[in-house]
């Protein structure tokens, strides 16, 4: 899977999304619920076309490599952030290691459901060692347990780092672009995959 880090002229616009379902009963009560266990974000770069135009081959290649939003990819966020309940993977009663989804963090808290973990204790961080250099969670010992149990979520809470999520593209460029040759300027959308983070 292919890591991009694209850097737009103007601020990112980062929006959370949750699939909620609405029910309305003849009463006019209205009931809401959500299936989702964590919301999924989606963000809008934005470059200008006068200031940026060597990067217009970039982003267009980009958009190609991706095939149009049919290949997901990595997106390493381009400016430090702080983030509470990150997810980071499901436990299964085996399995002890996940891809961290946070680069280059300053401070990092690991739960398993509501239990929180000590670093050295209970859980390592390991770099992967490939060309992307990201790094790997792995639980050494869980307090009530050798590994996470099934169905318990991994979450991880930070400061000071990059976010790296798996997307896939919202929009197709090549509109974006006709419409930005109008007012100068070049678009993209993506948002995040529930996908499982590659291993290799």
């Amino acid at each position: 899977m292919d890591l991009f880090q694209l850097v737009p002229s103007y601020p990112i616009k980062e929006r959370e999304n949750w699939r909620t379902l609405l029910m309305e009963s003849e009463s006019g009560i209205e009931e809401r619920a959500t299936k989702w266990a964590y919301p999924k974000r989606e963000w809008d770069l934005l470059w200008n076309q006068a200031d940026r135009a060597s990067e217009t081959d970039n982003i267009r290649n980009f958009f190609n490599k991706t095939k149009g939003g049919a290949i997901s990819f990595l997106w390493k966020e381009p400016y430090l952030t702080a983030r509470e309940r990150v997810f980071i993977g499901w436990g299964t009663g085996s399995r002890s290691a996940w891809i961290l989804p946070v680069w280059s963090q300053s401070s990092l808290t690991v739960r398993v459901g509501s239990t929180a973990l000590v670093q050295d204790t209970h859980f390592s961080i390991a770099s992967h060692g490939g060309s992307n250099s990201m790094s790997i969670l792995t639980v050494n010992s869980f307090p009530s347990g050798t590994f996470p149990p099934a169905n318990y979520p991994v979450e991880c809470d930070y400061v000071n780092g990059f976010y790296l999520p798996i997307c896939r593209l919202r929009e197709s460029f090549n509109y974006s672009l006709r419409i930005a040759f109008d007012i100068g300027e070049i678009g993209l959308g993506f948002s995040e995959t529930k996908e499982t983070y590659p291993t290799s």
